[in-house]
């Protein structure tokens, strides 16, 4: 197969890697208690079952506005953008999947490190909320990145209540 694209590395785990969410063994646990920070991991799962890519969320959402929501209290920021090669496309050389997570979306220059690195297609799954679902806000941007970029957008989103009943919709 050909090599990974250039200029964004192809994550792969190494050997004993934690399953998402992974811990990160770095970050220092919060004053209020003695627990590790996870990632937020996006990850690519070959037709065979072994893990071909992962991403750790790059942009963590920390937002006042009641009922208010801190990603960053519990997840610690990734360190690069990742895209990976799958074995099908248009040529012999197969597509370049860009992977990103959820309010990444509202960051232009990731998308376009990853159409940089050869990115045709975009993967976001996400949770967006209703109240940024609902201003339109989702649609848009999935537009704006695809024309930025001119490539791809496969996005799915969340639907019911986030983090059980009474989790936010």
């Amino acid at each position: 197969p050909p090599p990974p694209p250039p200029a964004v590395p192809q994550n792969k785990p190494a050997d004993g890697d934690a399953s998402v969410p992974a811990e990160d063994p770095a970050a220092p646990p919060p004053a209020c208690a003695p627990r590790k920070k996870l990632f937020n991991t996006h990850v690519l799962v070959s037709p065979s079952g072994a893990i071909a890519a992962f991403y750790r969320k790059l942009h963590l959402f920390d937002c006042s506005v009641p009922p208010g929501f801190h990603e960053s209290s519990f997840t610690a920021p990734g360190p690069a953008p990742v895209a990976a090669r799958l074995p099908v496309g248009c040529d012999e050389n197969g597509t370049v999947l860009g992977l990103t997570i959820c309010y990444d979306l509202r960051f232009p220059d990731l998308f376009t490190a990853l159409r940089s690195a050869g990115a045709t297609l975009v993967a976001i799954p996400a949770a967006f909320s209703d109240s940024t679902g609902a201003a339109g806000h989702w649609e848009v941007l999935l537009r704006a990145r695809a024309i930025e970029g001119q490539c791809y957008v496969v996005a799915a989103a969340q639907a019911g209540r986030h983090g059980g009943p009474g989790g936010k919709r």
